[in-house]
């Protein structure tokens, strides 16, 4: 029955976060091939629209991450400069960051 298969692969997956993972992509990926404008269940404006709410939440992540990954490279790099004594190497390492940066961003 229904319920038995779902209970049973429910149990299956909790706890294991790799096939949580797969399975919510397999998931967007089938609502995104549906919604879509090529789907042919939304119209194209309709699927827009539908599309437009649904990438709210992926912006908001990107931010959050963005938030608590940047502080963390500028704190790292900071710790790995200071921790240098050698004044000539101190210099030759923050003038490579600074250059990396500059281009890199």
């Amino acid at each position: 029955s229904i319920g038995r298969l779902t209970l049973r692969l429910s149990g299956f997956v909790r706890g294991r976060l790799w096939l949580q993972v797969l399975v919510a992509m397999f998931a967007g990926i089938a609502t995104g091939m549906a919604i879509g404008p090529t789907g042919g269940w939304l119209s194209p404006a309709m699927a827009q629209l539908v599309s437009n709410w649904l990438a709210i939440p992926g912006y908001l992540f990107l931010s959050m991450v963005q938030m608590i990954v940047i502080p963390l490279v500028v704190a790292s790099i900071i710790l790995g400069m200071t921790s240098s004594r050698d004044m000539a190497q101190l210099r030759s390492m923050g003038l490579r960051t600074g250059l990396f940066f500059l281009f890199t961003t």
